[in-house]
């Protein structure tokens, strides 16, 4: 019966998905749901395919501006926070920010955060003081990026000893997860051609540790993505081997399957009129970076995509002026969202929009099946 009543409030969600929809088709924007913060761009990883670490960290939001911005009346919708970096678990009062998200954000259910996973002890020290200060009615989520298996991971990380270092970080971490019932963790990899023929190797090895492994292709962004990058770009063969084996996991991680099959569909696709899966970004999904600039995401903080700055203007008029109208009108069809396979705000998809997911389900009775019997057997509880 609960996971019965769960399923039948998520698809609740398909009513707001033909609002949002309504909206999307109007250029107008929505109170956000989910907010991707960028708490400082500050990293201890010298990554082949980012360069974000060339970054020198400056004039970064302070804790009371943050804690100013989610006091506004805008913000009393935002269910899901990914603090993402450079490196967030370098911010040194990281703490504070999440205990400013649980105590000015009503409806606040998950903080996820990202981590290569180098710091060990800092991790599992700051993790345990999130999980006392959140208590038990929000969830948090660590992934560990790995992008590959002993030293192949440190040539790309550019961090000698870097693998074992993550592996122990994601150990540990799987401890807590066992005590904990507001806590998951798991591993982030991502696939480009440098890790490509060891990808099922990847899989296997990272699954003797965690039972969630997520696999997402690289994304060349034109901020994140330095013009010498030796990495992080995807040939047609690569494609084809990343979509073969994404086919494999259909029935083995069916909560994964409804993003998989609509990245093959956009790797595959010679040509695109819009992403065959919704996105949320500047309607329902707000990024803020480190210094307090507004964009649609984090995949385009470019001038042309930037609502404002919040120091500079209240967040009302940033996100519902004459700009970010212009800036909503623009997205539709640009080349780059099209053709984007990012699983940034895929929560804020599944769970605020439904509708696509519904009628993927539909269309797809094999998947269905096998997600239903892994909700069933207690998989994903804690996301439902």
């Amino acid at each position: 019966m609960g996971v019965r009543w769960s399923i039948y409030k998520q698809g609740l969600g398909a009513f707001r998905g033909l609002n949002f929809r309504l909206h999307r088709w109007m250029a107008r924007g929505m109170d956000p749901t989910f907010l991707i913060y960028q708490v400082t761009t500050a990293c201890n990883s010298r990554c082949r395919m980012c360069g974000i670490w060339r970054t020198k960290p400056d004039n970064e939001l302070m804790l009371n501006e943050f804690e100013n911005l989610l006091s506004q009346p805008l913000m009393q919708k935002i269910r899901w926070v990914n603090l993402t970096g450079g490196e967030p678990f370098v911010r040194k009062d990281l703490v504070q920010l999440v205990k400013a998200l649980k105590d000015r954000l009503p409806a606040l259910e998950l903080v996820a955060i990202p981590t290569n996973g180098f710091l060990t002890d800092k991790v599992i020290a700051t993790v345990k003081e999130l999980l006392d200060g959140l208590g038990g009615n929000v969830l948090l989520n660590v992934n560990v990026s790995i992008d590959d298996i002993g030293e192949k991971h440190d040539f790309i990380r550019r961090t000698p000893g870097g693998y074992q270092k993550a592996i122990t970080t994601l150990d540990e971490l799987m401890k807590l997860q066992l005590t904990q019932s507001n806590f998951e963790t798991g591993t982030e990899t991502v696939i480009m051609d440098h890790n490509i023929k060891d990808i099922r190797h990847i899989y296997s090895t990272l699954k003797e540790h965690t039972s969630h492994v997520n696999i997402t292709p690289a994304i060349l962004s034109p901020f994140y993505n330095p013009e010498d990058a030796e990495c992080g770009k995807l040939s047609p063969e690569t494609v084809d081997e990343l979509v073969d084996f994404l086919k494999e996991l259909r029935l083995k991680e069916p909560a994964y399957t409804y993003y998989h099959s609509n990245v093959s569909t956009i790797l595959q696709a010679k040509k695109l009129r819009k992403r065959p899966f919704p996105c949320l970004g500047g309607f329902k999904t707000m990024y803020l970076d480190a210094k307090g600039n507004i964009y649609t995401c984090l995949m385009l903080p470019v001038d042309k995509f930037r609502f404002g700055n919040i120091r500079d203007a209240p967040f009302e008029e940033l996100w519902y002026g004459p700009t970010a109208h212009d800036i909503r009108r623009r997205l539709k069809g640009h080349l780059f969202c099209t053709r984007c396979t990012n699983n940034c705000d895929i929560m804020n998809n599944i769970k605020e929009e439904t509708l696509d997911l519904a009628l993927w389900m539909m269309r797809n009775p094999d998947v269905r099946r096998a997600l239903y019997k892994d909700l069933e057997e207690g998989k994903l509880k804690k996301y439902l």
